[in-house]
């Protein structure tokens, strides 16, 4: 596996939470280019997809492009709402939305696939009384909107 991966027989994490007037049951699919097969079985369920980049990561934003692209392209994922989470927006590195946008090719990507997006720069850290971070909680508002 890649580093930061998980290993291929790693079993999804749920989590359960409400947002607005809808309770949600996120689905955590670890891993990169090699995961994607083992994600196909829950696409047809999904009503959306919630997609954490680490912004400072450039070496492998290219793995990142290929990854939307395969997942955006898939018939059971082309058209619902992606919200893209821009992590790590601390980091020096960290490219701002505008520069993610097109180091992803994310408005041909979307566009091709009938897909609504949007980004989300945030700044995630494991705190376990903190709750969910304002941008998170806004996005995840967004992408329920988007899909309802």
């Amino acid at each position: 596996a890649l580093a930061g991966e998980a290993p291929p027989d790693a079993q999804p994490c749920q989590t359960l939470l409400r947002v607005d007037r809808f309770e949600v049951t996120l689905v955590e699919l670890r891993g990169g280019q090699h995961s994607c097969s083992t994600w196909r079985s829950h696409y047809s369920e999904a009503h959306g997809l919630l997609f954490i980049l680490d912004s400072g990561d450039l070496a492998r934003m290219e793995e990142a492009r290929k990854v939307l692209s395969h997942v955006l392209s898939h018939p059971d994922v082309s058209g619902k709402p992606l919200l893209l989470l821009a992590n790590k927006q601390d980091a020096a590195a960290a490219l701002l939305p505008c520069e993610l946008i097109e180091r992803l090719c994310l408005e041909r990507l979307v566009n091709e696939n009938c897909s609504p997006c949007r980004i989300e720069p945030c700044v995630a850290k494991r705190v376990p009384s903190a709750g969910l971070a304002r941008a998170t909680v806004q996005g995840l508002g967004w992408i329920l909107r988007a899909a309802a």
